[in-house]
């Protein structure tokens, strides 16, 4: 398969690039599609830590479903049910987090960094970051991806639950090691 190629975004500012994770059981390979859309658009963001930096892992990526490709291709795709598909390298901890997003029946409209944006373009990584505080400001919803869930995850929740109820409790060592996560040191949280 070839590599997945960005089509740039608008001068103009006024779109983003959004991709929609498309359902699957938990052992099928990521899919995803990558699309543009005004940045009024509903989306929900992920907000999580990068890792080591190497793309090691692939999602694949497909042709959005709508596309103005004339009828005959259009038909040929329905008839064979496939769709012409891309790789896109991402990192291990990205992959991570898609495989527990991903709902078994229905997509999920997402913006994540690290696909939005083209990283390989400079000049569009620079402009995007500036507008990064907006984009996790109009998402419908921000998801924290703290990474897998570990043997004291389960009482670290309930603990900053009840702390979230403002409930006298004492924190609990789960809760500590919880906020000693990569995901809690990063500059802007």
């Amino acid at each position: 398969m070839q590599p997945y190629q960005y089509s740039p975004l608008r001068k103009d500012h006024n779109e983003i690039r959004l991709i929609r994770l498309l359902p699957g059981p938990t052992s099928a390979e990521i899919e995803i599609e990558i699309f543009h859309r005004k940045r009024s658009a509903k989306y929900e963001a992920l907000s999580y830590v990068w890792g080591p930096p190497k793309r090691t892992d692939i999602a694949l990526v497909s042709k959005p479903a709508i596309s103005p490709k004339p009828l005959s291709q259009l038909f040929a795709r329905l008839r064979t049910g496939s769709r012409p598909r891309t790789t896109l390298g991402i990192t291990h901890n990205l992959a991570i987090a898609l495989y527990h997003l991903r709902h078994s029946k229905k997509s999920r409209v997402l913006w994540i960094d690290a696909i939005c944006i083209n990283q390989d373009d400079d000049v569009e990584r620079s402009a995007e970051v500036l507008e990064m505080g907006s984009i996790y400001a109009r998402a419908k919803q921000v998801i924290v991806w703290l990474g897998p869930s570990s043997e004291d995850s389960r009482l670290a929740i309930i603990t900053l639950s009840r702390l979230g109820e403002g409930c006298s409790y004492d924190f609990q060592t789960g809760a500590v090691y919880l906020l000693h996560r990569e995901w809690f040191s990063r500059l802007w949280v």
